[in-house]
């Protein structure tokens, strides 16, 4: 099974490649990474959200949803 981190990493890079037209991930500045890493968690926590039968809380509560 994949790691949290793993997950974070293919769902960045996911959202990275369609919202910057394919463009090669490891070569965008390290910043820009974070911000779609960012994004990736929280989409991560919404999905586990709706698995769970609750909404996923703002983004600054995704992290201690996804950890637990």
């Amino acid at each position: 099974m994949m790691g949290l981190d793993q997950q974070i990493e293919h769902v960045a890079r996911a959202f990275y490649g369609v919202e910057n037209d394919e463009q090669t991930w490891d070569r965008a500045p390290e910043d820009l990474k974070e911000e779609f890493r960012s994004l990736a968690l929280d989409a991560i926590a919404m999905v586990s959200g709706c698995r769970e039968g609750s909404m996923a809380p703002s983004s600054t509560g995704a992290r201690e949803m996804v950890s637990a």
